[in-house]
C-alpha cells in the first residue's frame, strides 16, 4: 500500500468515509460476523476525523466487547437468585446491534433487539465505555 492509499485508508472506517458518516448519520459496519450500526454522538467533521481510529479500534475488539459488555450488563440487573441456565440463556441471546462514539472516544454498545422478558416494550439496555474499551455503566434508553 503507498502513502497516498494508506491516507485514504486511515480516512475511512469499513469503506465509509467521513462524507458517507456525515451525510447518512449511521453506517452498517461488519464486526465480529455481524452487522452493526455505528454512528457519532456530536459529530462534526474534526470530530469523526478524529474519533475514526477509535471507531476502527471498538470494531476490531468487537466480539471481546460484545462478550465484555453482556456480562456488565448481566452483572448490572442480576438480582442474585438467578440460575446458571438463566444468566446462560441471558447472555447468549443479548446481542449489541448498534455503536455510539462519543467526542471523548469514549462509546456505548445499544442492544436494541431485546425481548420483553429483559426489558419492557420499547426499551433497550445501552452498556457505556471508556474510550480506554473499559465498560462503566448501564443505561435503558427509549
Amino acid at each position: 500500500m503507498d502513502e497516498r492509499e494508506n491516507t485514504a485508508a486511515g480516512r475511512t472506517v469499513a469503506g465509509f468515509g467521513v462524507d458517507d458518516i456525515l451525510r447518512q448519520r449511521y453506517v452498517t459496519v461488519p464486526a465480529a460476523g455481524r452487522q452493526v450500526s455505528l454512528s457519532f454522538e456530536d459529530a462534526d467533521r474534526e470530530t469523526v476525523e478524529a474519533l475514526l481510529p477509535q471507531a476502527r479500534a471498538v470494531l476490531a475488539a468487537f466480539a471481546r466487547l460484545s462478550e465484555e459488555g453482556t456480562a456488565f450488563l448481566w452483572a448490572w440487573g442480576a438480582e442474585g437468585d438467578e440460575s446458571a441456565e438463566e444468566a446462560a440463556g441471558f447472555l447468549a441471546s443479548m446481542n449489541p446491534t448498534t455503536v455510539v462514539i462519543g467526542p471523548s472516544g469514549a462509546f456505548a454498545l445499544h442492544y436494541e433487539e431485546v425481548g420483553e422478558e429483559h426489558f419492557l416494550d420499547g426499551y433497550w439496555p445501552a452498556v457505556h465505555f471508556t474510550a480506554g474499551l473499559t465498560p462503566e455503566k448501564v443505561t435503558v434508553e427509549a
